[in-house]
């Protein structure tokens, strides 16, 4: 008889533990922190007409070929990536990346960001833009 209690008495021990550790860690299921962790975005309007404009207006800057137009449309943050990484574009570049965008293609878009794609020969590049803060489209990178 002894040597059937010990054994009985580490399984239920076992089954205890096991369960008191299963309600301990269990994770609180809420459907809508859920469904907001995984898209915030989900129920933002995207203004793609607002979008379209500032697409326009970033096509016609490199079009023209002027860096200061093209750094005015820009975001602060991206003008310092530039004059650190020392990457400058010359007339003729801006001029052709102003012609691909016109063809450029939406990637994903939501409130604050949108990204298109472009191509330049047989090599895709893309360029991305972001909301600032009195609602302006500016740059990120391209």
């Amino acid at each position: 008889m002894q040597a059937f209690i010990r054994p009985l008495f580490y399984f239920v021990s076992g089954a205890l533990l096991m369960m008191a550790f299963q309600s301990l860690t269990q994770c609180i299921h809420d459907d809508d922190f859920l469904k907001n962790s995984i898209n915030p975005q989900e129920n933002a309007k995207i203004d793609y007409k607002a979008i379209d404009r500032a697409v326009n207006d970033f096509e016609e800057a490199f079009k023209d070929a002027e860096q200061s137009s093209i750094d005015a449309l820009s975001w602060d943050e991206s003008l310092e990536h530039r004059e650190l990484t020392n990457e400058y574009y010359s007339s003729e570049e801006l001029e052709e990346i102003g012609k691909a965008m016109r063809r450029a293609k939406l990637v994903s878009a939501s409130a604050n960001y949108a990204e298109y794609a472009y191509s330049i020969g047989n090599a895709t590049f893309t360029f991305s833009m972001a909301l600032d803060v009195d609602g302006k489209w500016k740059l990120l990178r391209y």
